[in-house]
């Protein structure tokens, strides 16, 4: 979640308070949609000290996964991958090292999706070069 910033006499507040995974604006432009929900999972620690910041993450995260169930409803992504995230709470980006190692799993995931949806329709050479040469799909 970024800062709000004023332009041209508005406020404006991040995308993905009311949209956060926005792969329908997408829809019908492009060949392949490719949504990654990095909204994650988070599980409940048994710690019983909740506090008010606490209790304020929780409802946006609630928020946030009911936009997202809303509008896959409406549009369906040729791939969607959801990542899956414990030990991390919104906005505990230092602890990016963390992040990106859970996400791994999802990352196989994505490879293998892709992978089946190059077999069954015709792909620019440029994807492909690009897929085949990422180091990171590796």
């Amino acid at each position: 979640m970024f800062s709000p910033v004023k332009y041209e006499g508005k406020l404006l507040i991040d995308g993905g308070t009311t949209n956060p995974l926005p792969h329908g604006l997408l829809q019908g432009r492009y060949d392949l949609i490719v949504a990654i929900d990095v909204s994650g999972s988070r599980k409940q620690t048994d710690d019983n000290d909740v506090g008010l910041t606490d209790l304020l993450f929780k409802s946006f995260e609630i928020m946030q996964q009911s936009l997202i169930e809303s509008q896959m409803q409406i549009y369906q992504p040729d791939i969607y991958i959801k990542t899956s995230t414990s030990d991390v709470r919104l906005l505990e980006f230092h602890k990016i090292e963390n992040i990106l190692e859970q996400a791994k799993p999802a990352q196989k995931r994505l490879r293998k999706q892709l992978l089946e949806f190059k077999q069954r329709s015709e792909v620019s050479p440029v994807f492909y070069y690009i897929f085949r040469n990422d180091s990171n799909l590796n």
